[in-house]
């Protein structure tokens, strides 16, 4: 079995990323926010912030972070 995060496959990485976050959440900024407004889950899990700045779950940035890596 490997150690190198570079060896997990793509689903083990997401995997491993939602569990390393748990329920915590990120500060995503306008316009980077824009992405997420279109999801299913935004209007419920989302929570405004100042100046069109959104708390997103940190699961869901990563998970746009990982299709766009």
């Amino acid at each position: 079995m490997s150690n190198r995060i570079s060896d997990l496959s793509s689903g083990e990485m997401e995997d491993m990323c939602h569990q390393l976050v748990g329920d915590t959440y990120t500060l995503v900024n306008f316009p980077d926010v824009q992405k997420h407004m279109e999801e299913e889950w935004f209007d419920d899990e989302a929570i405004g912030a100042d100046d069109g700045a959104y708390f997103i779950p940190t699961h869901y940035v990563l998970d746009v972070e990982l299709e766009e890596y």
